[in-house]
């Protein structure tokens, strides 16, 4: 039997701890809001297009941190406007170790298997955005775009629509 809770933590663009536990009232609590069961994130893509919403991940961290925030004083909007990109990356990451670490082990290797998936398609979605930032592609994709944006605008004004 497991008797310890999960704790997994990340920092909000803020510099503020969080520390992610779940249990059973964190899994009841989710479930009851978002229709998800977070045991099932190995297996349900329901779980994964959830966490890659980021205002549903948002209101799920919401309640995974609920007696944090109050001890803190730190209410949902400010708490909200402090994730940014890397903050809810970690705090993603945190949530799918706390679930793995809450699990039985044979449910945990799923999990642990996905987590390091998770990673590494994160690492490399990453570089790939690097690169083509770094490259003149993304200018040339800008530009084009831009120009059919003014041919279509002008050719709206041209007209007599406005």
């Amino acid at each position: 039997m497991q008797t310890t809770k999960s704790t997994n933590e990340f920092k909000d663009r803020a510099g503020r701890s969080w520390s992610i536990k779940v249990d059973l009232g964190v899994l009841r609590a989710v479930k009851e809001s978002h229709g998800i069961d977070l045991q099932r994130v190995a297996t349900d893509p329901r779980v994964l297009e959830v966490i890659d919403d980021h205002c549903a991940l948002a209101e799920i961290l919401g309640i995974i941190l609920a007696a944090q925030l109050e001890l803190a004083g730190v209410t949902s909007e400010d708490f909200e406007s402090a994730l940014d990109g890397e903050a809810l990356l970690a705090a993603t990451l945190a949530i799918v170790r706390a679930i793995r670490d809450f699990l039985p082990a044979t449910h945990a290797k799923l999990v642990t298997q996905l987590h390091k998936t998770m990673v590494v398609e994160m690492r490399k979605a990453s570089e790939r955005m690097d690169r083509l930032c770094s490259s003149s592609k993304m200018d040339e994709l800008v530009d084009a775009k831009m120009k059919e944006f003014d041919d279509r605008l002008d050719a709206f004004l041209a007209e007599d629509n406005v």
